[in-house]
């Protein structure tokens, strides 16, 4: 579709196509559907560059080596984001996917593992539980005893 402007050139239209089919689902168990629409180009109709899409983003990858791995360009990627809107927030839950499998190994090695136990509550709780280090100044101003010895050489 294209515009008159008003000194009469021609311009594109730069509307999200609308595309209302949905030409197949992916089932993510944490996520439910995932619905990825039809178009008549696209590489999205490969199944298995969307699934290593989204596998890249639950190995917490950033975007560029998401893309290396479906093998897609960034104007490839972009486009799939103008089309599948939603997937924004999916991609960046998913990123929280190893943060969510580490904490649980945590929280399950704590009741085994005393020395894990600590170590989770001196990060926790530093205040109470962090090895506390004093060190004494006996001279108010280490960087001017310096100079005053280079001084005397």
């Amino acid at each position: 579709m294209r515009k008159m402007s008003s000194k009469g050139s021609l311009k594109k239209s730069l509307k999200k196509p609308k595309i209302d089919k949905i030409g197949y689902i992916i089932e993510d168990k944490n996520f439910g559907q995932l619905k990825i629409r039809k178009t008549a180009n696209a590489w999205w109709k490969d199944k298995e560059r969307v699934a290593k899409l989204i596998q890249g983003f639950k190995m917490d990858c950033r975007p560029g080596e998401v893309r290396m791995l479906a093998g897609i360009s960034q104007d490839q990627y972009d486009y799939f984001l103008k089309i599948h809107p939603e997937f924004s927030v999916i991609f960046e839950d998913f990123r929280n996917n190893p943060v969510l499998r580490a904490r649980a190994t945590v929280y399950s090695a704590i009741g085994n593992d005393p020395t894990i136990a600590f170590k989770y509550l001196e990060r926790k709780a530093p205040d109470e539980f962090k090895d506390k280090k004093e060190i004494e100044i006996t001279k108010p101003s280490l960087v001017m005893d310096m100079f005053d010895d280079e001084d005397k050489k």
